[in-house]
């Protein structure tokens, strides 16, 4: 089991220090191992879960995409942007991923996704219980009402789409909404900390908790009055927010980062205060993306190997190597 295990870890990492000469996926189910190559890794690794339980490893590189996810597997990226120092290159999912079990009775169940970028959307539905983590997407979108304990966190979203539904508990912490939001009006089960907003670019309703985040232009006008909003800086004047606490308004962006004039995103941009003592949450901790439980991080947790030596002893693989988190 012990080196089953080691194998996933150890053919992902060469894989990653070899400049993704070999793009692959790896398999595990239980004791069970198996590897794939090629653009296609994804999807008939995918293909081989179990309908739970199961793990699928990528290395960095290019995949096509299962679309839809039925099962409730546990989905691992190397990464997604490029992290010379850090020894990281993206996964890149050609597409978006739509988590969903096919029955509103029998949701998907402790789903996990972390590390890739994604080209299209992701996007959930009868799932109850999912984490998805430093990675990136054109935007997160909600396709029905039977969704509930769903967190994101350290992630770059184009958008949010949670249309309308009365999700049971969204928390997105320390992230990058770069676009619109829509649909927020599910009566404040929704819950943004430690985030940026950068731009919205339709006004609406948005209804929500909102602490120690960062918001762009335009959104002073469409935070719903039925929304909270604690320990949050605005560039706009004001908010129509019906509570507000510990707040800071009309604030210069051109001089709020140490890392740029503005609020664009960019590869490797940390968005560190300039005067992070400035804003400190009634909570205890800084505003923004770099505050928090969950402060901005963008590699992900899979071990890289130092060193490593295998052997092939008949049908036995040795293995002797050397790990460590990142």
């Amino acid at each position: 089991m012990r080196k089953l295990l080691l194998l996933g870890m150890i053919l992902t990492a060469m894989s990653a220090m070899c400049q993704n000469e070999v793009v692959s996926a790896v398999l595990q189910t239980g004791s069970e191992v198996k590897y794939y190559t090629g653009a296609g890794a994804l999807v008939k690794a995918y293909n081989d879960a179990a309908q739970s339980g199961s793990v699928i490893t990528l290395t960095a590189g290019s995949f096509s995409t299962p679309t839809n996810i039925t099962k409730s597997v546990k989905i691992y990226g190397q990464g997604w942007e490029t992290d010379a120092e850090a020894g990281i290159a993206p996964t890149v999912i050609s597409g978006g991923l739509n988590f969903y079990s096919g029955s509103d009775d029998e949701p998907l169940t402790d789903v996990v996704l972390e590390g890739v970028y994604m080209t299209g959307d992701l996007s959930v539905k009868q799932t109850d219980g999912m984490v998805a983590s430093k990675f990136r997407s054109t935007g997160f979108v909600i396709n029905g009402e039977k969704a509930s304990s769903i967190t994101l966190r350290q992630c770059y979203l184009d958008g949010m789409n949670v249309g309308g539904y009365s999700v049971a508990g969204l928390d997105v912490h320390n992230s990058f909404i770069r676009g619109r939001l829509y649909g927020f009006d599910a009566e404040r089960q929704i819950l943004m900390d430690h985030c940026i907003l950068r731009q919205n670019n339709d006004y609406g309703s948005f209804r929500a908790i909102y602490t120690n985040c960062i918001f762009g232009s335009g959104y002073h006008t469409s935070v719903d009055s039925g929304s909270t909003v604690k320990n949050c800086i605005f560039q706009g004047a004001s908010t129509e927010a019906g509570i507000q606490e510990n707040c800071w308004f009309g604030v210069n962006v051109s001089t709020l980062f140490t890392d740029a004039a503005n609020m664009d995103y960019a590869e490797g941009r940390t968005f560190t205060l300039s005067a992070p003592t400035d804003y400190i949450g009634t909570d205890g901790t800084q505003v923004g993306i770099n505050g928090g439980t969950y402060g901005w991080n963008r590699i992900p947790t899979t071990p890289i190997v130092k060193s490593l030596q295998i052997s092939v002893d008949g049908k036995r693989l040795n293995v002797t190597h050397q790990a460590e988190t990142r």
